[in-house]
């Protein structure tokens, strides 16, 4: 049997079990996941946003609208990025053209906890202050000549998620950096989180 025919039957499959189902919310997701998998890799437009027949036991939501079939689907590659959401994607099957389609207007689930909300500006007033004043805290490394000091960023910018660690540190440094400029205080070139004391604009300043 050729490559065509056995994609024909295995469409012809799909559509006898369709032919079978009233319009509306189809019950048997399991079925139609199993059917629906033999042959979508064959479909146009099935592999569109990476989407593959291994993926189809998480369908949910499907409708029959003959002759268009409609689900919706988890899609979780951000997870592998750090994230806590995944994409809802919204996908129709037009089964007397064999083709899919995945409709752009996707929605988010929130698959885990999220880290609390963190007022990152107020962290960096308080470091701001006790860094042009020369405090000792838990958060500054200083060095011996007093004006060098290192953040230490990981200490103050905590959570379980990666991703929003890494936005709320970037946000964090971004800010420190600026309000840290204003008091006399730059940047070290080359080095992470380190400042020091500008003396020379200080001094022309007085």
């Amino acid at each position: 049997m050729s490559e065509r025919s056995i994609l024909d039957s295995e469409l012809n499959e799909l559509r006898q079990f369709l032919t079978l189902c009233p319009p509306g919310p189809i019950q048997d997701t399991r079925t139609l996941s199993q059917l629906l998998s033999a042959c979508w890799d064959d479909l146009e437009g099935g592999r569109v946003h990476r989407m593959n027949s291994g993926k189809l036991h998480r369908l949910e939501k499907a409708q029959w609208k003959p002759p268009t079939l409609e689900f919706s689907i988890e899609r979780h590659g951000g997870t592998a990025m750090g994230s806590t959401r995944a994409e809802v994607q919204l996908w129709e099957i037009n089964i007397d053209e064999a083709a899919a389609t995945c409709i752009p207007q996707s929605s988010y689930r929130q698959l885990k906890e999220r880290d609390a909300p963190l007022r990152v500006e107020l962290i960096v007033d308080e470091l701001v202050q006790l860094i042009a004043e020369g405090k000792k805290d838990e958060r500054l490394a200083w060095f011996d000549d007093g004006c060098r000091v290192r953040v230490l960023v990981s200490r103050i910018i905590q959570g379980k998620f990666r991703q929003t660690i890494q936005g709320r540190r970037k946000r964090f440094r971004q800010a420190l950096d600026k309000k840290l400029l204003v008091t006399g205080w730059g940047k070290v070139r080359g080095a992470r989180d380190l400042y020091e004391r500008n003396v020379a604009k200080l001094s022309d300043a007085g």
